[in-house]
């Protein structure tokens, strides 16, 4: 029930190298951040919210699995609950997608026997912005455009995309700013 690069990061991450690891749940939590910013407007039928996740802490990635859990909170499935403000209704109370207080995965750990097994490392994400990767730009740092210059916020644990590490480009209204997400989890990127 998880988005499929969550479902890639829960299933084949110890066969993984530390790096890929990474990468990987960088993309998850980019998918898991967009899922908790739909339903907006006039598309209530992709509200599929993110307030309860699987064991991993990763989303619960269908609508009817978390009207399921709001309306269960005592069944087992439904025992990692971010809580209310995690979500819109009918999950859960916050009244905008940027009301919402999702926080992207901490303590995740490399998995397997690869170099640095063991290890935990957590994860941040930009909501509402997209991202190029410092090694694909000039600057040497990740650079960064949002749907406007209030989501230039990190969420999460990390310094990655902190302001000294990002150059903010010019913020801009295009649709696909609105609903992206842009993650970063032990350094390594989604982007």
């Amino acid at each position: 029930m998880a988005n499929d690069k969550c479902r890639s990061w829960r299933d084949q991450r110890a066969t993984m190298s530390a790096i890929m690891q990474k990468q990987t749940l960088a993309k998850c939590m980019a998918q898991d951040c967009v899922q908790s910013l739909q339903g907006e407007g006039n598309n209530p039928v992709q509200n599929h919210n993110c307030r309860f996740m699987d064991k991993l802490g990763l989303c619960l990635a269908y609508e009817v699995g978390q009207i399921f859990c709001a309306q269960n909170l005592n069944d087992p499935a439904c025992t990692n609950d971010g809580g209310p403000t995690w979500a819109m209704p009918p999950v859960g109370t916050a009244l905008t997608a940027d009301d919402t207080q999702w926080v992207p995965k901490r303590g995740a750990v490399v998995a397997g026997t690869v170099p640095g097994a063991g290890t935990s490392y957590d994860c941040v994400c930009l909501k509402r912005c997209g991202c190029k990767d410092k090694s694909s730009t000039p600057s040497q740092k990740n650079e960064c455009t949002c749907y406007d210059d209030k989501y230039q916020k990190t969420w999460g644990i990390g310094t990655d995309l902190d302001p000294g590490q990002v150059v903010w480009k010019q913020s801009h209204t295009s649709s696909n700013l609105k609903i992206n997400c842009a993650c970063s989890c032990g350094g390594f990127s989604s982007f």
